[in-house]
């Protein structure tokens, strides 16, 4: 069995695990940060500016996280000024932000009787630089929940959760506004919601209590959306500037979303046009009773030239949770690459983590298939094989309560296929 990774204990130990685990991703990380910077003209002296407003904002909010996060740094031996300036990031990293298409990434959220087995499924194609990815798992603590997330480099903060609740959750870019905010990161709301929200509508007052004291930070001028969804069928789409949202709830069918507001009421005027991948995601979803299964299959949905796909060259990792089965409240399959190119693992709130899709080697070996192959992927037909047995490693999930022994064994059963498809993807 492959070694689980559970950050649990005091906030320091959680720390200084995850900083060990991560010390090489994280220096050469940080060494691509300092360059990006460099060339982009911030001075190495801003660095710890930023490091100190972070840090006063979220003392005010969670100071545990703090205490983690320089424990982190002292674990993998790298400074702590420029591991908490990289989760207060500069405009200068937002670059991909520019043009029609912002950052991209798409999401959906299906509730009712669209899902199969379950009363709620959400997934997250998640678009950006190319910086490794990776997968925690964090036990519960007094006053914070389990959880599953997806994060990225030296990150703070979550960009897909799932927390032991049945709460599930993903944030994009959105268009263009007129207020911008240099409030709380995106990702760090989204890592409070996991932590302290068990369904949509706690997270909900929970999102405006944050805003309202923070504001919202929207990276490079860019609005923001979240979409939630939890175990009860309920999905909340949230559509927010610096210091106002609205949101939409829905209790059955889809909602898709891309890089645009979309609510009647948005801040800014709705702007109701759906790109390509967002049509093609709602399609997908809608054309037959959705499981993770098919999910992970709208995760690999590419375009012709000329148009963005759901999975395209920015495309660094998928995340689809499940909520409402009857084997468990929530739990996700995650992908950490181009969707196209590996196969997801499940992961389970307070179970662990397999340690490569934590340390960010998992990443580095699913960048080794997409320089091979590319945005369109490993060809279907070698896929199929399996997600025939990925679907059969599930099943049980649907089936009746699942234990925790039960859990492990399923982690690593899906990553011994994950490791089996990569052997064949790069073989001759």
């Amino acid at each position: 069995m492959s070694d689980l990774v559970l950050l649990q204990g005091q906030p320091s130990e959680r720390g200084e695990a995850m900083g060990r685990a991560q010390a090489d991703m994280l220096k050469r990380t940080i060494e691509e940060f300092r360059k990006r910077c460099a060339s982009g003209g911030l001075a190495a002296a801003d660095l710890p500016d930023r490091a100190r407003q972070l840090t006063t904002l979220v003392n005010s909010l969670v100071p545990e996280w703090i205490i983690e996060a320089r424990a982190a740094a002292a674990g993998a031996g790298v400074p702590v000024a420029t591991f908490l300036g990289m989760s207060s990031t500069p405009d200068v990293m937002h670059e991909q932000l520019g043009g029609p298409l912002g950052e991209g990434s798409t999401a959906f959220a299906a509730v009712g009787h669209t899902c199969l087995g379950a009363r709620a499924v959400v997934h997250f194609n998640r678009d950006g630089r190319r910086t490794p990815q990776f997968a925690l798992s964090r036990a519960a603590s007094p006053g914070t929940l389990a959880y599953v997330g997806l994060s990225g480099g030296a990150e703070l903060g979550v960009h897909a959760f799932v927390n032991e609740s049945g709460l599930a959750g993903c944030w994009l870019a959105g268009p263009t506004v007129r207020d911008p905010g240099s409030g709380l990161r995106p990702q760090v709301v989204l890592r409070a919601l996991a932590e302290r929200s068990v369904n949509c509508q706690q997270a909900l007052g929970y999102f405006a209590e944050l805003q309202s004291r923070y504001g919202l930070y929207t990276p490079g001028d860019r609005g923001v959306t979240y979409l939630l969804a939890d175990a009860a069928g309920e999905m909340i789409q949230i559509e927010a500037r610096s210091l106002r949202f609205v949101q939409g709830v829905l209790r059955e069918g889809v909602a898709a979303i891309a890089n645009q507001f979309q609510l009647p009421d948005s801040p800014g005027g709705p702007q109701a046009r759906d790109v390509a991948r967002q049509r093609s995601l709602r399609e997908h979803a809608l054309s037959a009773p959705l499981d993770a299964v098919r999910a992970v299959a709208c995760a690999r949905l590419t375009e012709a030239p000329g148009d963005r796909g759901v999975c395209n060259e920015h495309t660094v990792a998928g995340f689809t949770a499940v909520l409402g089965s009857q084997g468990c409240p929530g739990w996700a399959v995650v992908s950490l690459g181009s969707p196209g190119c590996v196969q997801p693992v499940a992961l389970f709130p307070g179970t662990g983590v397999p340690s490569p899709m934590l340390d960010g080697s998992a990443w580095s070996a699913a960048e080794n298939i997409y320089a091979k192959f590319g945005a369109k992927g490993v060809p279907a037909a070698r896929h199929e094989h399996v997600d025939r047995e990925l679907a059969k490693a599930l099943a049980p999930l649907g089936a009746g309560p699942v234990d925790e022994p039960a859990r492990a064994a399923l982690v690593d059963r899906c990553y011994k296929l994950l490791i089996d498809f990569m052997d064949d993807a790069q073989a001759p």
